[in-house]
């Protein structure tokens, strides 16, 4: 994140004392920064030794310190080793519990901004750009934080996660301030919650889209990945609420809230907001009543009234949000890159289960030949997915091509195999095992007829791939157009 100016500082004690920490070891330091990556440190900066999932951040101290790392706050197993590096240490029982707090004493606070949040297994990413439109299309500026990276007025940067740290939060929301946008959009993960990544975060308005099979590798379980969603819902955290009640875990969401809840339904439940499909979607809500003419996807239709509910709860009159919404383009969600004999080339980010059988569903329904799917599965992520992804893919794709989506330290011949065995297990469609990636979707591209569809799917807007953790640079949009130009020369 490119720093705006540094224009003051706190002090290492008064700070640490605010936040009932306990100092280790004493000395004097004027803080002007925050991080938990000793990468990023600098003069002035209060290094934060959190524990991770694989190391703890005491081991990477010394790399701190010889940044120029002023301070460093840690926990009672990092306390042996940072009392040794010669800079002042405090000490506290949750490390990122207390650099949520500390982000907003040496950033500034946030109370006076207006956030708005949405998390959800699927559709983040499409609602957060849905509602960043819709507030730009009323005049206001926004900032806008998720996957596909961190807006601020015309900057744009990448982003390492979804929701980043909380020091690298308050950051944004600091440069922000000082540009003068006072609202932001961001898209809020379970991982984030659970990490503290948005405590003491209050936002205005928070969506839920749905929650299927995802993460838990990370949670264990669905009921502990639906509790770290709600975390986010209670009214410490949160104003008002969207909730999304296709599933039965929106229905579950919506009645145990106690803050002010704004329904969305596009399966006949009664909802706040509702869209019913007789030929064109018929929407309805509050001071809206409209016709959607294009044969949209359920779940886009879904996605497009949360974002309208949201922006409704900040004011947005609903007829102007609902025409800023039907104009958003989201990069890499459902995204026509082209087309090879008049076949259309589709790349989506769908890279679990539910999110994979609504992507095909949505093009099967308008497709005269045949589906083909090129697909992988992430390493060191959710590996419990990998079959069923393949078995959703098989059950509604005519060829499914499995290949390397960003296989990470993993080997990635076992991550094709348990997709692979998934697609072959339902019987329905050919499966084929093909690698390098460029090599599958060039097959899938090869031999396509009119009428038919090829959906690239798992990696949507990224523009690199991860293979035994090297960084290669690689987008699937870019390399399917240049491809197809190939094919068509």
């Amino acid at each position: 994140m490119v720093e705006t100016p540094e224009s003051h500082f706190v002090d290492f004690v008064e700070v640490i004392n605010s936040i009932g920490g306990r100092i280790a070891k004493p000395g004097d330091a004027q803080i002007t920064s925050l991080t938990l990556d000793s990468r990023q440190v600098r003069p002035g900066t209060l290094f934060a030794a959190a524990p991770g999932h694989i190391r703890h951040g005491h081991e990477f101290a010394g790399d701190a310190v010889r940044a120029g790392a002023s301070a460093i706050i840690t926990d009672r197993e990092g306390e042996v080793s940072a009392v040794t590096y010669g800079v002042p240490v405090a000490v506290v029982d949750d490390v990122r519990g207390a650099v949520a707090r500390l982000a907003q004493e040496v950033y500034g606070p946030s109370e006076a901004m207006t956030l708005l949040g949405v998390t959800g297994t699927n559709g983040k990413t499409s609602v957060a750009y849905m509602m960043a439109g819709g507030l730009r299309a009323a005049g206001t500026p926004v900032g806008l934080v998720g996957t596909l990276g961190v807006t601020v007025g015309e900057r744009w940067e990448k982003s390492e996660r979804t929701t980043p740290e909380s020091p690298d939060l308050h950051r944004i929301f600091r440069e922000c301030r000082s540009v003068g946008i006072n609202h932001v959009v961001m898209e809020v993960s379970s991982i984030a919650a659970s990490e503290s990544r948005v405590t003491g975060l209050v936002f205005d308005v928070m969506v839920f889209t749905n929650l299927s099979h995802d993460h838990l590798d990370y949670h264990g379980s669905m009921d502990a990945y639906f509790h770290a969603k709600r975390s986010m819902f209670d009214s410490e955290s949160c104003r008002q609420a969207v909730v999304c009640v296709d599933t039965e875990w929106g229905v579950r969401l919506a009645s145990e809230l106690d803050i002010p809840v704004s329904t969305v339904a596009t399966n006949g439940r009664d909802a706040t907001w509702s869209a019913r499909e007789a030929g064109a979607w018929e929407v309805r809500g509050p001071g809206l009543q409209a016709s959607e003419v294009s044969r949209v996807p359920r779940f886009v239709m879904a996605n497009r009234l949360c974002a309208l509910a949201a922006l409704d709860a900040c004011g947005i009159p609903a007829h102007r949000a609902w025409e800023a919404i039907s104009h958003v383009h989201v990069p890499g969600r459902m995204e026509c890159v082209g087309t090879v004999e008049d076949a259309p080339i589709y790349v989506d980010y769908a890279h679990s289960p539910d999110a994979i059988e609504r992507a095909l569903g949505a093009i099967r329904g308008q497709t005269a030949g045949r589906l083909v799917v090129v697909i992988g599965a992430g390493g060191d992520r959710d590996s419990d997915k990998r079959g069923a992804m393949g078995r959703v893919s098989a059950d509604i794709a005519d060829l499914v091509i499995v290949t390397d989506d960003n296989p990470r330290s993993e080997d990635p011949g076992v991550i094709r195999a348990a997709v692979a065995t998934g697609a072959r297990d339902a019987g329905s469609a050919d499966v084929i095992e093909i690698t390098p990636r460029e090599d599958a979707i060039r097959h899938a591209l090869m031999f396509c007829q009119p009428g038919d569809a090829v959906i690239l799917l798992g990696k949507g807007a990224e523009t690199i791939q991860e293979i035994a953790d090297v960084r290669i640079p690689f987008d699937d949009r870019e390399v399917a157009r240049r491809i197809a130009r190939e094919l068509a020369t």
